[in-house]
């Protein structure tokens, strides 16, 4: 009878061990959106909700925003095992308990030999689980308490590379004009300038045909590039930025370093990561500046400050010079200020003096894939 009610007791305790073990681990229904923008704008990370809640475990917040290795860190898994853990070694020291309890009861009411001896023994057994269970823990804390605590899963954040609008404005002879916004002396660079417009902007020679469409063209991304005039906005947004604080770069220089390939920011006929191209500036011919992606309160307070800011609009709209409302799919601008009024100003490299964008206001910032502060190292 005492053997059926200990082996009663382990199946039950192994039972609800692999149920813990077991237990799932899922999300909310609307962590997974496509239509929800975090992380600056990509990502909407949420704490995970247990089906099955364990004792004491309080999943902590996960940053949302990326380390300067471009990795998230979610603790998560470590909290979950981690609490699992000392869950099971509460269970396993109550067991152990009733364990000693039994035994010591078979000793006394025993009338000696095997019997008592088993009980013994059994006794043994369960004192030296609980040494193992709770010495192990010990001596491993001492040695280095981060042995017993699981570090957060390491994620590589991965850029997203948008589709970009083809700008069909005609090539034309353009003389550069500078605008001064603040102690910055702002180039208004246009992609479709015939001093770097007909460029391939990619690491295939060959020059897409121009009287295909996006869609045609895009199927052949192996085999051709569109130019810097079609597609070449990302890299302009850089060069005008780069060109305001003092640097020698035009967009066929940015294009050339952007287009070398995939791990700089270009995929030919998909479009381009321009955080990627940022993160390799140390290796470019500006090795002075860096940048990071920002926020728009924080892009917003850079502006004050007179900082401009690449800004990708997804689906954004903005004013022309006749107040005229203009939309882009996706495409490349700088933000170079905000005035008085509290407009945004804003320097398009993909329209001429009629069908650019002049300026935003603050909610149309809203429709966006992402800011970037781009800056010299000592400023």
């Amino acid at each position: 009878m005492r053997k059926k009610i200990a082996n009663t007791i382990f199946f039950s305790w192994l039972f609800l061990w692999s149920f813990c073990l077991n237990a799932p681990l899922t999300l909310a229904a609307d962590d997974i959106n496509p239509g929800v923008t975090t992380i600056e704008g990509e990502l909407q990370i949420k704490k995970p909700i247990l089906k099955i809640n364990i004792p004491k475990l309080n999943f902590s917040e996960a940053a949302q925003n990326v380390d300067d290795l471009g990795y998230l860190h979610l603790p998560w898994i470590g909290e979950y095992v981690t609490a699992i853990y000392k869950f099971a070694m509460v269970i396993a020291s109550i067991i152990a308990v009733i364990v000693l309890i039994m035994q010591g009861a078979r000793v006394i009411i025993s009338a000696g030999g095997e019997e008592k001896n088993a009980a013994y023994k059994r006794i043994l057994q369960a004192v030296v689980g609980l040494f193992i269970c709770w010495g192990s823990y010990a001596i491993l804390y001492n040695i280095n308490p981060d042995l017993v605590q699981f570090k957060a899963l390491k994620v590589k954040y991965i850029e997203r590379i948008p589709l970009i609008d083809v700008i069909n404005e005609p090539l034309d002879n353009l003389q550069t004009t500078y605008q001064q916004i603040g102690s910055l002396n702002m180039p208004d660079f246009k992609q479709f300038d015939q001093r770097w417009g007909n460029i391939t902007y990619g690491n295939i020679d060959k020059l897409c045909d121009k009287t295909k469409d996006a869609g045609e063209i895009s199927k052949k991304s192996n085999e051709c590039c569109t130019s810097i005039q079609a597609s070449g906005c990302g890299p302009t947004s850089l060069a005008i930025i780069l060109t305001a604080y003092g640097a020698r770069a035009t967009p066929e220089q940015t294009s050339k370093f952007s287009g070398k390939g995939e791990e700089y920011g270009r995929v030919c006929n998909v479009g381009t990561a321009i955080g990627v191209t940022i993160s390799k500036l140390d290796e470019s011919p500006w090795p002075n500046f860096t940048g990071s992606r920002v926020n728009k309160e924080k892009a917003l307070n850079l502006l004050r400050e007179g900082r401009p800011i690449i800004f990708l609009c997804i689906g954004c709209t903005g004013q022309k010079t006749n107040n005229e409302t203009r939309k882009y799919n996706g495409h490349y601008m700088v933000l170079s200020g905000i005035n008085s009024e509290g407009k945004v100003l804003v320097s398009d490299p993909g329209g001429n003096k009629n069908t650019a964008i002049i300026w935003m206001n603050e909610s149309q910032l809203d429709q966006n894939g992402g800011f970037w502060h781009v800056y010299p190292r000592n400023n």
